[in-house]
């Protein structure tokens, strides 16, 4: 024990004794504190010392530097971003600090991509996640574990930009705005939402290339970090620490700081935000720094021996499911004169009550979009009985409920004209298009002109002279014209598309179409007609199988109640039908489990057939048909499933619940740990403070 004693002494006295004899070896760097490169350590100045370059000289280099980052990104050349966002939330005296740790690589030329998430709070894991890939192998980090997930159609690019966007949407609010047909806007997560938010309903019925169309326009705005304008508008100044060279400006949201090192090179930039309040809460110390990868920072490194997970997809109720039931009616095939009169129109209506055993075949089947799909002839020229006239159940019943109206339609070109018969027994008053004047049906070539140019006398309409007479009581929006040889009125609307054949007659409107059904109807809506062939129940008489719109199923004959599903995939996997299976049951909530339990009733195996029927464990009827929205043979976004069932769970409120076992992936598809992370509303609460400057990292 004495000799480690005086081993210690013996150290103590030497290190003491060194500081007095000689001291440290002199460290050298640079000493000047001016230059980029200082070292407050040094003491002595080797001579490397790297001043920073004037604030003229910087402020091209960045404007040249962030161009070419965004050229590189948008070109599809190699670059990655490492994100660190920092910031300290106060709720009800409570104290938590969130740290936020994201990293985007990805390199085109040799088909890679990472995306990395990593959350934590007060120094705790909350969700580390991340999506590698490299060719076509991808592999996901959840739950601690890696997985390895199919793609039959693997897409890089898609899949980086896939994660990329839904980690945005998920981490801040989209300020993308959707313009309606009048020029209002509304932002876009309300379009096809089954509301009228444009006035004129132009958001509703919007095709799915619109939508992309919009963001892709509202994302060639966003140029990145900062444009050119933005940057011209700063009041930059010039500080030199911690190893670089900075420009520093202040904007709304805070500082921002873009970083060069000693080469001019722009090696990060930082977003000190200022400290906001949001919900009851308090953040402050908001961070965000970017720095810029390259090099082997760039190598993205997977593996094929990772245990499979299920393709990530949901199977959600779809209240637009574009699958629908024909609601089929007798209707009138219309002369295309258009001289039709009641007696004959009531004739038809009885043959109908007469000869109800006659309903074609296909009115007591369920159609979906596989059926749908017709060669149209594309020639306008086309006599079809579509041209001269036909009428459904408009045949009866007017614009304005009050009145007895009978009304035909006929497809002019693109457009949709309505007519309203016999007006004179319904209709008195009339206005001249000129000043809007009320005019008597007794006033009509009774020689005298009571419309300013003459529109009440002679031939009605004069279109050739823009000259003519409109219709009163038929709507508050329909704007209806005076047919005198035919004594009707009639509406034109114009349609965005219009396919038809001798069978077959599809449109979709673009402007509103009043009191259609007993409803009005907006731009986008489609709407789909079959006749049958019918023959023997009267001469003129045309079956006509009315689609219903994307608000209302049909119930099918042998009392199956519809429900309509969508696929939902955030990350844009395409998988082979033939690889699920399609469980159907309910969900419910088990009291002593105090947890949501699935009671499985009926199994479709997707290998053998895409739509089918089956009796159920409880001995209910089960059906089933599957529409593949793009035709490409494969399980992805978009499909829809509709599900044909008697069975009740007891609770009237709850839908069949429809799930998908993958049986590669060995697993639900709801249940996929490949499936992005869900925020809580606490990790939410700690974003909002910056949400809106995380965009700038984009």
């Amino acid at each position: 024990m004495k000799m480690v004693h005086a081993l210690i002494a013996c150290l103590l006295v030497t290190t003491t004794l060194t500081g007095c004899l000689g001291g440290d070896d002199p460290i050298s760097g640079c000493t000047d504190s001016g230059a980029v490169n200082y070292e407050s350590s040094a003491d002595d100045d080797d001579g490397t010392c790297v001043l920073p370059a004037t604030q003229e000289v910087l402020e091209a280099a960045a404007l040249t530097q962030l161009a070419n980052l965004e050229q590189s990104r948008t070109s599809g050349e190699a670059y990655g971003m490492l994100t660190v966002t920092t910031t300290d939330t106060n709720i009800e005296d409570d104290d938590i600090g969130t740290e936020i740790t994201s990293i985007e690589i990805f390199d085109a030329e040799n088909e890679a991509m990472r995306f990395t998430y990593h959350m934590t709070m007060n120094g705790m894991e909350m969700v580390y996640y991340e999506v590698r890939q490299k060719g076509d192998i991808i592999n996901v980090n959840a739950e601690k574990e890696w997985y390895l997930v199919k793609d039959d159609q693997p897409n890089v690019e898609e899949l980086f930009n896939a994660v990329v966007q839904q980690m945005d949407d998920d981490l801040g609010p989209s300020d993308i705005d959707f313009t309606c047909q009048n020029n209002a806007t509304i932002p876009l997560s309300w379009v096809n939402d089954g509301a009228n938010d444009c006035y004129d309903g132009s958001d509703e019925g919007v095709s799915q290339s619109e939508i992309d169309a919009t963001i892709e326009a509202a994302l060639a705005e966003d140029t990145g970090i900062i444009n050119q304008q933005e940057f011209n508008e700063m009041d930059w100044t010039l500080e030199v620490a911690n190893g670089y060279q900075s420009l520093v400006g202040e904007e709304e949201d805070g500082t921002l700081h873009l970083n060069f090192d000693e080469n001019m090179n722009l090696a990060s930039f930082t977003l000190v935000a200022k400290d906001t309040e949001a919900l009851g809460a308090e953040f402050e110390n908001n961070i965000i720094t970017v720095s810029f990868l390259d090099g082997t920072e760039l190598n993205v490194e997977v593996s094929d021996s990772y245990p499979p997970a299920a393709s990530p997809f949901l199977i959600e109720r779809d209240y637009d499911a574009t699958e629908f039931g024909w609601d089929c009616e007798w209707s009138y095939d219309v002369p295309a004169d258009q001289n039709i009169t009641e007696d004959e129109i009531n004739q038809a209506i009885n043959l109908e009550l007469e000869n109800e055993e006659e309903f074609p075949e296909w009115c007591e089947e369920v159609f979906h979009n596989e059926n749908q799909i017709h060669s149209f002839n594309d020639d306008d020229n086309s006599d079809y009985f579509w041209n001269h006239g036909f009428s459904t159940d408009k045949h009866s019943g007017g614009w304005d409920a009050w009145y007895e109206e009978y009304h035909t339609m006929r497809i002019e070109g693109d457009t949709l004209i309505s007519t309203s018969l016999h007006v004179s027994e319904y209709i008195q008053s009339f206005y001249c298009e000129v000043n809007g004047m009320s005019v008597e049906i007794e006033q009509i070539n009774d020689g005298v002109d009571d419309c300013p140019n003459g529109a009440d006398e002679g031939l009605q309409p004069d279109m050739e002279n823009e000259s003519y007479l409109m219709c009163a009581e038929l709507g508050s929006f329909t704007y209806a014209i005076y047919i005198e040889a035919r004594d009707s009125c009639e509406t034109t609307t114009n349609l965005s598309d219009v396919r038809m054949d001798e069978n077959y007659l599809n449109f979709v409107l673009d402007d509103r179409l009043e009191m259609w059904y007993y409803e009005d109807h907006y731009a986008g809506e489609e709407f789909w007609f079959k006749r049958s062939n019918a023959t023997d129940i009267g001469e003129n008489i045309s079956v006509v199988g009315f689609l219903q719109d994307q608000y209302g199923l049909s119930t099918s004959s042998d009392g199956l109640e519809p429900y309509a599903y969508v696929v939902e995939d955030d990350m844009k996997f395409q998988n082979n039908l033939d690889e699920f299976r399609l469980d159907l049951g309910w969900q419910s909530y088990n009291d002593e489990t105090d947890e949501e339990e699935f009671k499985l009733r009926v199994s479709f195996d997707l290998s053998q057939m895409q739509s089918g029927s089956s009796a159920g464990a409880a001995g209910n009827d089960w059906a089933f048909t599957y529409s593949d929205k793009n035709q490409n043979n494969l399980l992805d976004a978009g499909d829809t499933f509709v599900i044909y069932t008697n069975a009740e769970d007891g609770d009237s409120w709850n839908n069949p619940k429809v799930k998908l076992y993958h049986e590669w992936g060995e697993g639900y598809t709801d249940e996929s740990p490949a499936i992005l992370p869900g925020f809580t509303l606490l990790g939410t609460l700690c974003l909002l403070g910056i949400a809106a400057l995380n965009r700038r990292t984009e």
